[in-house]
C-alpha cells in the first residue's frame, strides 16, 4: 500500500506546476516515520535534495525532488 501512495503522490506532484514543499516531519513520515537523525545523515549525502528556507529558519524540501531522489535510489538497487 505504501508503494501505491507514493505512486499517487508522484503523479500528483509531477502534474502540478506549483512546487509543493514538505517540512522535515513530513519527509520523515513519507519514509515511514524515520528519525530526525536519518535526515541529518541524508543531508551529508550529495544526492539527497537540499532543503530550502521559506522565510523561516525551518527547512522544507520540494516534494518533487524528494520523490525523484527516492525513485532514483529504488532503481539503483
Amino acid at each position: 500500500m505504501v508503494a501505491t501512495a507514493t505512486s499517487t503522490i508522484s503523479a500528483r506532484v509531477l502534474a502540478s506546476d506549483k512546487p509543493t514543499y514538505w517540512s522535515a516531519g513530513q519527509v520523515r513520515l513519507h519514509f515511514g516515520g524515520v528519525s530526525s537523525m536519518w535526515i541529518v545523515r541524508r543531508l551529508a549525502d550529495a544526492n539527497f535534495p537540499k532543503p530550502v528556507h521559506l522565510g523561516t529558519s525551518r527547512r522544507y524540501w520540494r516534494v518533487a525532488d524528494v520523490v525523484a531522489w527516492e525513485a532514483a535510489r529504488a532503481s539503483a538497487s
